[in-house]
């Protein structure tokens, strides 16, 4: 199974690098949006910078996942069908998301580092909410794009289900990284963390007992 998984996860970065309008349009989204606002706001700290930060990733985030099961790879998507378990097929697309929202991740803190400075005091916090925030989204995006992979308009119905959905994510995880900046002390912090993984423990399990269902569909 790793190495189907292994295979899968190859086959994600050989096709986005093929395309690679995939991923240069994040990218260009990210530095284009992290300009604009520079110039809007002159200068951006504390809780607007990271409000900031976390609306960037998640669009970023979004637009990436959305691309992994559309229509025009259906033919790799029946290869894939042949040689690899469905369950290998679908860690191998999230571990794939992860990796990628990771990079976006960094770079988009790279970014708004070098042109509004960084407020980040704490960066073990900062890297947890990082982690689990990916994670946690990665997750419920891979989900939701599993569902509506099988219907028509499936871009438009995976921004409606998505955008809801990821609200208790982002709001936790803004809400870590604000403690993070020493902006304000909270001492039940590491419950938020706990919600944080329980959500995306949650959202796993869902994706697993669909699955079956879905894929056979």
């Amino acid at each position: 199974m790793l190495r189907q998984i292994y295979s899968v996860f190859c086959q994600e970065l050989k096709l986005d690098f093929r395309d690679i309008t995939s991923i240069g349009s994040v990218l260009l989204f990210m530095v284009g949006a992290t300009f604009i606002s520079l110039k809007s706001f002159i200068t951006l700290h504390g809780v607007g910078w990271v409000a900031l930060y976390w609306i960037l990733l998640l669009f970023s985030m979004l637009n990436l996942v959305m691309q992994s099961f559309k229509a025009s790879r259906s033919s790799s998507r029946i290869a894939q069908y042949v040689y690899c378990s469905a369950l290998s097929i679908v860690v191998g697309k999230w571990c794939y998301h992860l990796f990628y929202i990771l990079f976006s991740g960094l770079l988009l803190f790279l970014l708004m580092s070098v042109f509004f400075g960084s407020p980040i005091q704490d960066f073990s916090l900062f890297g947890i909410s990082l982690l689990l925030g990916s994670i946690g989204l990665c997750t419920l995006f891979t989900v939701v794009a599993l569902i509506t992979s099988l219907v028509p308009q499936a871009h438009l119905l995976t921004s409606i289900l998505s955008l809801p959905l990821s609200l208790p994510y982002v709001l936790l995880c803004i809400k870590i990284t604000i403690v993070s900046s020493g902006l304000i002390a909270d001492t039940s912090i590491w419950s938020d963390i706990t919600y944080l993984a329980s959500l995306t423990l949650f959202a796993a399990g869902l994706g697993l007992l669909l699955l079956p269902t879905l894929w056979k569909s």
